[in-house]
C-alpha cells in the first residue's frame, strides 16, 4: 500500500487539528468534549468609563450529558453558574454561587415536569411549579446550549419556559430572524440572528443572539437582557479555544 508523505499528510490533517484545539476538543477521549469561550459585557445604558464584566463559560459534555459552566468576573462580585443537562439540551439541574462573605447559593432542579426553587436562605422552602409534558425548559445558559438543535434556516418558532435563580419564570418566543456577518474582538463571524421575545404584557423586550452558523454553533454576540430579568448588556466574545480561560 503506498504511503503518503509525511509533509502531504501534516497538511491534510492540519484544518482538523487546528478546528479541535480552536474549541478545546479533548481528541484524546472518545466521545468527551471540551470547549471555552471569554466574552466582555457593558451595560447598554450608562457611562462609557463603566468596567465591562468579564464573562467565561466553559462546556465538557460526552455522549450523554453536558456540563456548562458560567463565570462572572465583575468590580464587585463573582458569580459562578453551573448547569448539568443532557446531550439533548434537556435541563438537569443548576446553581449559582454569588461569592461573598459568606457565598449564598441558589440551587434550580428539575423532576420529569416539576421544576424546584431554593434560595440560599438556609432551611427555606423551594418553590415549585409544574411544566407542560414535552415543552422546551431553559434556565440561564442554558438557553444557549438548546439554540444549537433549533432548526436554523425555516420559519420555526419555540415556546420555551425561561426560569432564573430569583425563583421567578416566564415564557419567551424563540425564532430566527436572519443572518448576518458579525465583528468581534474574537474575529469575524457568519451568524444566525436568533430573538428572544419576553412574553410580558403591553411591552414585549426582544433579547437578541448572534449564533455562528457553523458547528457547534456557540454565542458570538449578544445584546439585550442577560436574562429575562436582568438590565440591558451587549455582550462580545473575546477569545476561544483554551487561551479563553488563560484569563481568569
Amino acid at each position: 500500500m503506498r504511503t503518503l508523505p509525511f509533509k502531504l499528510l501534516t497538511l491534510l490533517l492540519l484544518p482538523l487539528l487546528l478546528n479541535l484545539s480552536a474549541f478545546g476538543q479533548d481528541a484524546g477521549d472518545a466521545g468527551l468534549g471540551k470547549e471555552y469561550y471569554a466574552y466582555s459585557s457593558k451595560p447598554v445604558s450608562g457611562s462609557s468609563k463603566t468596567a465591562a464584566d468579564k464573562i467565561f463559560m466553559e462546556l465538557t459534555y460526552d455522549d450523554k450529558e453536558v456540563s456548562y459552566v458560567k463565570r462572572v468576573v465583575s468590580a464587585d462580585r463573582t458569580e459562578v453558574v453551573d448547569i448539568e443537562m443532557l446531550k439533548d439540551g434537556s435541563f438537569i439541574s443548576g446553581t449559582r454561587i454569588s461569592m461573598g462573605s459568606p457565598d449564598l447559593v441558589d440551587r434550580i432542579w428539575r423532576e420529569n415536569d416539576t421544576v424546584y426553587c431554593a434560595g440560599p436562605k438556609p432551611g427555606g422552602k423551594a418553590r415549585q411549579y409544574e411544566l407542560k409534558p414535552g415543552g422546551l425548559f431553559a434556565v440561564d445558559v442554558s438557553l444557549l446550549y438548546l439554540l444549537r438543535s433549533f432548526p436554523f434556516g425555516n420559519d420555526a418558532v419555540w415556546r420555551v419556559v425561561m426560569a432564573d435563580f430569583s425563583q421567578k419564570s416566564i415564557t419567551v418566543t424563540v425564532r430566527m430572524a436572519g443572518t448576518e456577518r458579525v465583528l468581534v474582538p474574537a474575529g469575524e463571524y457568519e451568524c444566525y440572528r436568533m430573538e428572544v421575545i419576553v412574553d410580558v404584557p403591553v411591552f414585549k423586550p426582544i433579547i437578541t443572539y448572534w449564533i455562528s452558523k457553523e458547528p457547534p454553533h456557540f454565542l458570538v454576540k449578544h445584546k439585550g437582557k442577560l436574562g429575562p430579568f436582568s438590565k440591558q448588556y451587549i455582550t462580545e466574545m473575546e477569545k476561544i479555544g483554551p487561551a479563553a480561560i488563560d484569563q481568569n
